[in-house]
């Protein structure tokens, strides 16, 4: 039974490859299907794409007639229409404006709006439960579909870090991390304390690894990042929260698009997605291919991904979806270079990564099931179980001396229930109230074995980890007289593992067993936000994190094991003003924050060994500006946004270890800059033209705990323009351009922190270049 579960992502990654190109006609297939239904309601209800809560008071109109009406409390409207010929146009203040032909069978339809961000006073959000953003006390940034998908689309990089406060960095291709507030201080590979969650689903494991890999860019239609301790409905981590959205499929519409994309240093990226519906279920799903040889010696990757999204309107009080998520990613490790070398040539590998063949290769298949269930106006209810499979070969090494092969396997689940009830509308107090549960289990088989230059040799280490991490969350959302908003909450979170180190020569018995159940933690979350005027208010709020160890934390690279390992909380304390000026086409949003952990995780050393530090302290201001200045489709200027964001980020050690409490005293924590600048514009014409344009700042920051080395200031520069044309009604194309780094900045955008030799640098390219060509149908 083991093999056969390990076999089958290969078994999958065979099939995709070998099969690709039925892809793009089963695709069709099914959306010839669903169209079939589409015939011809004149009822139906205006639902929240990201929550799919109902929207009340949305404007539903046949076009071309303008006949119209407004949906009701429960977001359900009814309309009659001469002709199914005719179109159904919906609107509602923060949302996109959406239009779709009136079906032809009479039954009803299910309408959903993605939330627009745009302007500050509309802009709504999921996280804490709040609806608009002016109400929300919490730092909360959104990024929607066109911020997420105007660049390269090879990762999120540039889009996420236009977030004051969020950097995120690329080893090579396909190997990313996040800091968020400096939490990749734990983080020397891969994304650790940080949660994240596709359609309230969450996809994060036991052992704390966030598979990004696994999510299309292409599929996405918002991603929210929640800054800081996330306390009460999202467990009880000190990093911080990302909630992405599916884009959702448009009922009774179906749309087929192609892309190809080729770039410098080899690289090629070709994706195929459907959207497609009824209005009883719909479907989203892309297919992508990306291969790339790399810019420095031994950093070649390839990748291969499908994502699938099917949402099923069984009645008018329930939605079910189902989600099947797979990333077949290869990505070979140059390894890190001191910064003479980086500097002579940024190009070559670092100490004998391409003689131990030094690469990670990874198969990971995520499937999940929701249900949301509205039971009236003031109830409802989301439950979700999601389970995952992942196996993956690791060589590594940078000598002889230092080197290993890791194989490992594992698989698990993670389960979510939440119910929220809403309290009868009065003008005294209206509230709503949130519980629920989260429980994630994981299970990992770690072996480590000689590296005979990228060959596994003789076991040296065996180990089998057990990690669960149990959350009871609650918290009420209270509407105060005055325009007071309050916000309190908490989660009681338990988190355990369990080791199991077997020894190699009797596979069938236990050398040494570890069992850790840290103690229960309740991180408690409040929040108090007053609205002055309808575009202008300011929040305070305190919440508390724990953090428990990861699995790469607790399974060092060597595969021995590192029991001592204590889990790191802290508490944060902020306040914020949001406002808009001019229409909503002015915005800003500034916080100002100070956590304060114990027991922060860092890492030391390579390979790295992790340790508590005793105390740190993090403050921070961060302001995020947006101008909208022009938005009109009947003039030749169609579009101009700017937008900018500043980070100020003063993280230092307050007690790095009991035992020598003063060492380091008052020194930066490395890996942060004190000081990173954003800046960018969007310009589209009639004709289709568009320029997008951005620049990144990031000042000097210290590489290790003395801080005696730094990585010196960088400014980066990017730019991508294109014409879009729509011909026949119903075709569309796109011909784009982008250089990334146009001023040929020589820098590293991943760091190995407290490196020994000094060799912190992972080179990243210099000037480069991409372009490529989009065709689609929409019938």
């Amino acid at each position: 039974m083991i093999t056969l579960l390990h076999t089958l992502p290969f078994a999958f990654s065979a099939f995709f490859k070998r099969n690709c190109r039925y892809i793009m006609p089963v695709m069709l297939l099914f959306a010839c299907s669903c169209r079939l239904q589409a015939q011809n309601p004149v009822t139906g209800w205006v639902l929240n794409a990201q929550t799919l809560e109902p929207l009340p008071g949305a404007t539903v109109t046949v076009l071309p007639s303008k006949l119209g009406t407004v949906t009701n409390a429960s977001g359900q409207f009814t309309l009659e229409a001469q002709t199914s010929s005719q179109r159904l146009s919906v609107s509602f203040i923060g949302f996109e404006k959406l239009e779709t032909e009136i079906p032809a069978n009479g039954r009803p339809v299910r309408l959903l709006l993605n939330p627009a961000t745009e302007q500050l006073a509309a802009v709504t959000v999921s996280a804490y439960g709040r609806t608009k953003l002016l109400h929300t006390p919490a730092a909360i940034a959104q990024l929607k579909t066109a911020d997420l998908q105007q660049w390269d689309n090879t990762s999120a990089i540039p889009a996420i870090n236009r977030i004051p406060g969020v950097k995120m960095e690329q080893r090579s291709m396909g190997s990313y991390r996040i800091s968020i507030r400096g939490s990749l201080l734990r983080s020397p590979f891969g994304m650790r304390n940080i949660k994240m969650y596709l359609n309230d689903m969450p996809i994060t494991d036991a052992g704390g690894e966030n598979p990004i890999n696994n999510l299309d860019l292409t599929l996405l239609s918002n991603l929210e990042v929640i800054k800081g301790p996330a306390g009460s409905l999202y467990g009880a981590g000190t990093g911080g929260a990302l909630l992405f959205t599916a884009a959702p499929a448009t009922p009774l519409q179906t749309t087929v698009q192609t892309t190809a994309l080729w770039g410098s240093y080899g690289l090629q990226q070709y994706n195929a997605a459907l959207h497609t519906g009824s209005n009883t279920a719909t479907l989203s799903a892309a297919y992508t291919r990306r291969n790339w040889n790399g810019y420095r010696q031994h950093e070649t990757h390839r990748f291969n991904g499908i994502n699938a999204i099917a949402r099923f309107f069984p009645d008018d009080k329930r939605t079910i979806t189902l989600m099947a998520l797979y990333a077949d990613v290869r990505f070979d490790i140059a390894g890190n270079i001191d910064s003479t070398a980086a500097a002579l040539n940024p190009r070559q590998y670092g100490g004998m990564a391409k003689e131990l063949n030094a690469h990670v290769d990874k198969q990971r298949l995520i499937a999940g099931v929701s249900q949301h269930y509205r039971a009236n106006s003031r109830w409802s209810n989301i439950s979700s179980a999601t389970a995952f499979y992942e196996v993956k070969d690791n060589p590594f090494g940078t000598s002889n001396f230092n080197s290993g092969f890791k194989r490992e396997s594992g698989s698990g689940f993670n389960l979510r229930t939440q119910t929220n009830c809403n309290t009868p509308q009065n003008k005294y107090l209206n509230a709503r109230f949130s519980a629920g549960a989260e429980w994630l289990h994981s299970f990992l088989a770690s072996k480590n074995y000689q590296n005979l230059q990228g060959i596994p040799g003789n076991i040296t280490e065996d180990n089998e980890l057990f990690q669960s991490q149990v959350s009871v969350f609650g918290q009420v959302n209270l509407q105060l007289p005055a325009q007071f908003f309050l916000d309190l909450g908490g989660s009681y979170n338990l988190n355990l593992y369990r080791i199991d180190q077997l020894l190699a020569t009797r596979p069938d018995s236990i050398n040494f067993s570890a069992t850790n159940n840290l103690k229960p933690v309740f991180s408690p979350r409040a929040g108090l936000t007053k609205v002055f005027t309808p575009n202008l208010s300011a929040y305070a709020s305190v919440s508390r994190g724990f953090a428990p160890p990861a699995v790469e934390e607790i399974i060092l690279p060597d595969g021995k094991v590192n029991t001592g390992l204590a889990a790191e909380n802290g508490t944060n304390y902020e306040l914020g003003l949001r406002g808009s000026a001019l229409a909503g086409r002015l915005s800003a949003d500034i916080s100002a924050y100070r956590l304060h952990l114990t027991n922060e995780i860092l890492a030391q050393g390579q390979p790295a060994v992790y340790y508590n530090a005793g105390k740190t302290l993090h403050s921070g201001i961060e302001t995020a500006l947006y101008a909208g200045l022009v938005n009109s489709t009947s003039k030749v200027l169609q579009q101009f946004n700017l937008w900018a964001a500043y980070a100020l980020q003063k993280f230092t050690f307050e007690q790095y270890t009991p035992d020598a409490p003063d060492q380091y005293k008052n020194n930066q924590i490395p890996g942060v800059p004190k000081h990173t600048f954003s800046a960018g514009a969007t310009l589209a014409l009639q004709p289709g033209l568009y320029l997008n344009a951005a620049h990144y700042y990031y000042a000097k920051m210290p590489l290790n705990n003395a801080n005696t080395d730094f990585a010196p200031a960088s400014h980066l520069l990017n730019m991508r323009a294109g014409i879009k044309r729509t011909f026949a009604k119903h075709w569309q194309t796109e011909a784009f351009f982008g250089i990334n780094n146009l001023l040929n900045t020589q820098y590293s955008s991943f760091h190995n922190l407290n490196a020994p030799g000094r060799r912190y640098f992972n080179p990243s390219p210099g000037i480069n270049y991409y372009g490529g060509v989009s065709i689609g149908a929409t019938w």
